[in-house]
């Protein structure tokens, strides 16, 4: 079954364009993360909120995760049980189920763990694309929205989510 019909652009857009751009996606501002939250959640995606400016040890990273998540007692508090886990969530194993459209993880202040945790960070956005790209060949929608406080933070490997483009305050450089 495709994750995604044609007719996606119009019915999901805000999900749809996520997808369309890796599963991951940068967004600044409470306004845009709001709204951005709020269409999915009317479309009945299940949002987990994770507040990265907590995480000031690997420990309560993986605290974090874990819970939110509702990993087995087994999690191996590593970066390999995370990928793991994760590939469970994407399958629907625990975290969510098929009630819900899709899954949107949304990671505050990114931007604050990634100055603490800069090798850890990196790993969990990429871990987030591939548990976008599991899901969806299981017909799971899984999206990661990553919020960025500092405006001169750069990360290429992750776009901004389309609405920013659209916000004229938003300087180029922080693109």
């Amino acid at each position: 079954m495709a994750v995604w019909g044609s007719d996606a652009a119009s019915t999901h857009p805000v999900g749809f364009g996520i997808a369309s751009t890796g599963f991951v996606n940068k967004v600044r501002g409470e306004t845009l993360l709001a709204e951005t939250v709020a269409a999915l959640s009317d479309a009945d995606y299940r949002v987990v909120h994770l507040d990265a400016s907590t995480w000031a040890t690997l420990d309560d990273f993986h605290d974090a995760i874990a819970s939110a998540f509702h990993f087995p007692d087994y999690y191996g508090r590593n970066l390999d049980a995370l990928s793991d886990c994760l590939g469970d969530v994407a399958e629907q194993a625990y975290g969510w189920d098929s009630a819900d459209t899709g899954l949107v993880i949304v990671i505050h202040a990114f931007d604050v763990f990634h100055l603490v945790e800069p090798r850890t960070a990196d790993t969990l956005a990429e871990l987030c694309q591939g548990a976008g790209r599991h899901g969806a060949l299981f017909g799971n929608r899984i999206l990661t929205l990553l919020t960025i406080e500092d405006d001169t933070f750069t990360f290429d490997s992750v776009p901004w989510i389309e609405a920013e483009f659209l916000d004229s305050t938003r300087t180029r450089s922080s693109r």
